[in-house]
């Protein structure tokens, strides 16, 4: 039983070790990769050219602030959130490992300043993505506070906008607009399209979210005019999501789809796994309005959820969890959708999201509605009424209002349901009335307009362009003529003085040449005659073939080494009746499997 159970040992062991050795190969080489575990397999064809294309250049320098800079680029332009952070890390680590060199120059240490701030300020949106706000705040002021000391404005502008992200979250969106307007101005001021296009965009989306829907449209406009301008999609991709949504909630569900499509595609184009988990749940928002494609929505919310959760990406997964319970509610299953209510509710709270936190509260309040319990309904309607207030989000209060309406009517507390139902009306309107409808439409007009009047201008500049560059070259031929004659003639001299010079080296060349060739001949003529002299001790090491014979009958030997003496060797002793033989091959071949074998030799005789 022993026996059995070491042998049993032995496999799994050799089992794990393969497995190991199997993996291990998946694995991309750290030294030019330069971080741990990435698998180029799994990483998108735009992701692999960008990180092959910098590293070339990271291993081509010997700056520490270029590498610093490459690395940075490879941060920025990576989409996979699996592999960016890891090179985010590997940038915090390297620049703060750089700063404490004391001989530094000044403008070393700015330059590694802004690395390090770039990395932090990276670390606190990975912290707000897996919902650790605290953590990111504290990371964006830390950020904030480099950026500043070394005068970095571009850095500013980012972080800032950051910040203000954090504070639309939390449901203070004076604050959140505060910082974004200092973004805005910032970036306005040192002329970065990209930012610029990015403040517009969020500060729509505070807008829409407050009921400001002609503010909001205006902010999106002009975020996407830079972003077709400067070619950004990723950011183009968000602002088309954003101006879904308004329309999602100006009920214009043909042209919300219509948006959400455009993102879509840019996301998939660029392989923007986040943003495609986010469109996929915003579809799925849309699809769930009718009752005929209710199993879409929920295909739609199940794409979504799947990303979420590989991303951990806690904020999306809890919205999109909400959303499935709404299609459970909608087919009558209440006590599905009641739990994946309290899942949502759970993450949002953890991770401090107030509007999520609303909005689960009110599910969960309506689905115990239809269910018959009352006091439960109320008492998480309220709390969801409670946080709309503070919010002031037209919609959030619109829904709620409405819900305590039908719980004061069962109530039969007409008062509070006239109330309610009359707030409801308000919201309803202040979201959804013709003056908005026409904004939008005439926004949509506007951007079509601008878009066809921008291709005339361009035209217009062109032709004359055309024109002018003719009359240009014209002038500049006659020129060309007079002294190409004179151009000519001094090339033709340079070419000489350059092919006889090159002669002159080539002939020294090629003297030197052939006498390290000589020198060459000579090294190996020894080396090879070294060689044979062992391959003759080894020889002699041998058992004689009339002995062999004598011993073995019927056999012979078929030896060949691959480099003049190798590491195989066979060996014959005689032992009065017994005969001892072995043929044996040492690891290595040549001169080092040569002496491996005469010690080997010596250990069976």
């Amino acid at each position: 039983m022993k026996v059995i159970a070491e042998k049993i040992a032995l496999i799994i062991i050799l089992i794990i070790l393969s497995s190991t050795l199997l993996f291990a190969q998946n694995f991309a080489d750290k030294n030019y990769y330069l971080i741990d575990s990435l698998i180029l397999a799994d990483l998108s064809q735009n992701d692999y050219q960008l990180i092959d294309s910098i590293l070339k250049k990271y291993h081509n320098t010997k700056e520490d602030t270029l590498k610093l800079l490459y690395i940075n680029q490879i941060i920025e332009g990576c989409l996979d959130d699996k592999v960016w952070p890891k090179y985010n890390q590997l940038l915090h680590d390297k620049a703060q490992d750089r700063l404490t060199n004391l001989n530094l120059s000044k403008k070393e240490q700015r330059v590694i300043n802004k690395s390090l701030a770039a990395a932090i300020n990276n670390k606190g949106y990975i912290a707000y993505n897996h919902g650790n706000i605290s953590d990111a705040i504290d990371y964006y002021k830390i950020s904030l506070k480099i950026f500043d000391q070394v005068h970095d404005k571009s850095g500013l502008a980012t972080c800032y906008n950051n910040m203000g992200s954090i504070y639309d979250d939390e449901g203070k969106t004076d604050i959140a607009i505060d910082y974004y307007l200092k973004s805005l101005s910032i970036a306005k001021e040192i002329k970065d399209k990209e930012s610029i296009a990015l403040c517009m965009n969020n500060l729509g989306y505070v807008y829409s979210d407050i009921g400001k829907i002609e503010e909001a449209l205006t902010y999106y406009r002009g975020s996407v005019r830079l972003l077709e301008e400067i070619g950004n999609k990723q950011v183009l991709g968000t602002t088309y999501n954003n101006i879904g949504f308004i329309y999602k909630t100006q009920n214009d569900l043909k042209k919300a789809l219509e948006y959400f499509f455009r993102c879509l595609k840019i996301y998939k184009d660029i392989d923007y796994k986040e943003g495609i988990a986010g469109v996929y749940n915003n579809i799925g928002l849309i699809y769930s309005k009718g009752d005929n494609t209710l199993k879409k929505a929920l295909t739609y919310y199940e794409k979504s959820l799947a990303l979420q959760e590989e991303l951990k990406h806690l904020k999306g997964i809890a919205e999109t969890v909400n959303n499935i319970g709404v299609v459970y509610e909608k087919r009558g299953d209440y006590l599905l959708a009641e739990s994946y209510y309290n899942r949502s509710l759970s993450i949002r709270e953890k991770i401090v999201d107030k509007t999520g936190t609303a909005y689960s509260l009110l599910s969960i309040g309506q689905v115990n509605l239809l269910k018959g319990n009352k006091s439960i309904a109320k008492e998480n309607i309220l709390k969801s009424f409670q946080i709309s207030k503070e919010l002031g989000f037209p919609e959030l209060i619109r829904n709620t209002a409405l819900a305590l309406s039908e719980i004061h009517h069962q109530e039969k507390d007409y008062k509070k349901e006239a109330e309610m139902y009359k707030l409801f009306i308000i919201m309803r309107d202040s979201i959804n009335n013709e003056n908005t409808k026409k904004s939008a439409i005439k926004h949509e007009i506007q951007y079509e307009y601008e878009k066809q009047a921008l291709k005339d201008s361009l035209a217009r500049v062109e032709t004359q362009k055309i024109k002018d560059l003719k009359y240009e070259q014209d002038i500049q031929q006659q020129k060309i003529y007079t002294f190409s004659g004179i151009i000519g003639l001094v090339l033709m001299l340079l070419v000489i003085v350059v092919m006889f010079r090159g002669y002159q080296l080539k002939k020294k060349s090629n003297v030197v040449l052939e006498e390290k060739n000589i020198l060459i001949e000579e090294k190996n003529r020894e080396i090879t005659e070294s060689i044979t002299y062992a391959e003759r001790i080894q020889r002699a090491i041998l058992p004689p073939e009339k002995e062999l014979l004598n011993s073995l009958k019927d056999c012979f030997v078929f030896y060949r080494p691959k480099d003049i003496v190798a590491g195989d060797f066979y060996w014959l002793q005689n032992l009065g009746d017994v005969v001892l033989y072995a043929t044996a091959d040492c690891t290595g071949h040549g001169v080092p499997g040569a002496m491996v074998s005469v010690v080997c030799h010596n250990a069976l005789n």
